[in-house]
């Protein structure tokens, strides 16, 4: 038992010491992350969405604004943006971009910066297992950021999601 508190304290050392990533004296970078994602919001602007008449499709564009009241940068990929469908008490992925700018660099928004980047649901494809041509199901949905991060770590999933539309 001794020996082991021994190792566990020597563990934590070493992480406070930069053993655990980063450098010695910074937190590690989850805990950053955490820290950050308590300055930064995600929220859905004045957007243009139509349902086709045939009701099988939407268009239109999302604008999501990132405000960043950190101190520290974020960043994102355009291309990792989900748009997510409220089903019971957990969300579905439902359409997933269409993107053609697979290894682009990360878009930064630095400390104190607001951005607002656009969501074409024209370029999305069904990933929720429907048919090609399913009729859309009306319902709460939200944007999820799935790559927002800081240096090091990706933000908790609460700080990458917006707040809840309807379609």
């Amino acid at each position: 038992m001794v020996q082991w508190r021994r190792w566990v304290a020597a563990s934590v050392f070493a992480c406070t010491q930069g053993a655990c990533g980063g450098s010695p004296g910074e937190p590690a970078a989850a805990v950053v992350a955490a820290q950050v994602a308590a300055d930064v919001r995600l929220r859905i602007e004045a957007s243009t969405l139509a349902v086709v008449p045939n009701g099988r499709q939407v268009s239109g564009t999302l604008h999501v604004r990132i405000a960043n009241a950190a101190s520290r940068s974020v960043f994102y990929v355009p291309c990792a943006a989900l748009l997510e469908r409220r089903d019971g008490a957990q969300w579905v992925p439902t359409y997933a971009p269409i993107c053609s700018l697979a290894g682009t660099p990360p878009v930064e928004v630095r400390g104190g910066e607001e951005q607002v980047f656009e969501v074409p649901l024209v370029t999305m494809q069904r990933i929720d297992g429907a048919p090609p041509g399913a009729p859309l199901v009306r319902g709460e949905y939200r944007v999820h950021l799935t790559t927002l991060r800081t240096t090091g770590a990706r933000l908790p999933e609460a700080a990458r999601v917006t707040e809840a539309f309807t379609l």
